[in-house]
């Protein structure tokens, strides 16, 4: 099981003298450290044996490819068009199959390089968020393409953390938490219910990978727990999951390098 936690991002790039520079790859989209070429993940079932977690039965294989650009490869029969600003900066990526629109990711910033806006469009999912940060406080409103508004997140910084609150459409409080950072890497999310119910923990280590996420509802509550082992580029090549302490999952990855 995948576990994604999404986190806002500031960046802060010098470049063109109109807009700043925001350098954007898949393999950031994918937390992949160095000039990845490919990289082969095979998911087997965990097991106990003597002692020592093995890899058992076959459940999933995957196989990514990049360009030097950092830039997924596309199977037979689709292609990828990219549009970029004045300063090279990536405003909208579409991905097609054939002639028909499969994916569209579009982004726009401002002078010192903030995402003012992204959004992706696929057959499930059409909406966009758009963003305001005058310095201090940052707010992030999410709308349906439709143009209906979805909800609403304001984030303030205090010194090595990040406070949120989130409101639905009517105003109303849904939930706020925090976000704790190191050396900029965000290490810690909590997130809280308006009755101040823990209901999410994530915790990553100092790769910004996840070492633990924790779910906790009214009707059920889940922990995955995250053992990686790293190359010398600082990419996972081992993880095992953990599910309530239960190994259930050993991930194996193969990764090859332009350099």
């Amino acid at each position: 099981m995948r576990i994604v936690c999404v986190f806002v991002l500031l960046f802060a790039f010098v470049g063109c003298t109109k807009k700043a520079k925001v350098e954007y790859s898949d393999w950031k989209y994918y937390n992949l450290q160095g000039k990845v070429k490919s990289m082969k993940r095979v998911d087997y079932e965990a097991k106990e044996k003597f002692g020592e977690i093995v890899p058992e039965d076959k459940k999933e294989e995957e196989i990514l490819n990049f360009g030097e650009d950092g830039m997924l490869e596309l199977p037979s029969g689709k292609t990828r068009k990219i549009d970029r600003d004045e300063c090279g900066n990536i405003v909208r990526i579409v991905i097609y199959t054939g002639d028909s629109v499969e994916n569209e990711r579009f982004f726009e910033y401002n002078a010192q390089g903030l995402v003012l806006c992204r959004g992706v469009k696929t057959e499930h999912r059409d909406y966009e968020s758009r963003n305001r940060y005058d310095g201090k406080t940052l707010v992030e409103q999410d709308y349906f393409r439709s143009g209906k508004f979805i909800d609403r997140t304001k984030y303030t910084e205090q010194e090595s953390k990040r406070y949120y609150k989130t409101y639905d459409s009517d105003g109303k409080l849904k939930s706020y938490g925090e976000i704790f950072r190191e050396n900029g890497v965000t290490r810690k999310t909590l997130e809280y219910s308006s009755d101040s119910v823990l209901m999410t923990e994530c915790v990553c280590d100092e790769y910004s990978n996840l070492i633990m996420y924790q779910e906790n509802k009214s009707y059920y509550s889940i922990k995955y727990e995250y053992q990686n082992e790293y190359d010398k580029k600082g990419n996972i090549i081992k993880q095992i999951t953990y599910d309530d302490g239960v190994p259930t999952l050993i991930s194996i990855r193969t990764i090859e390098y332009f350099e």
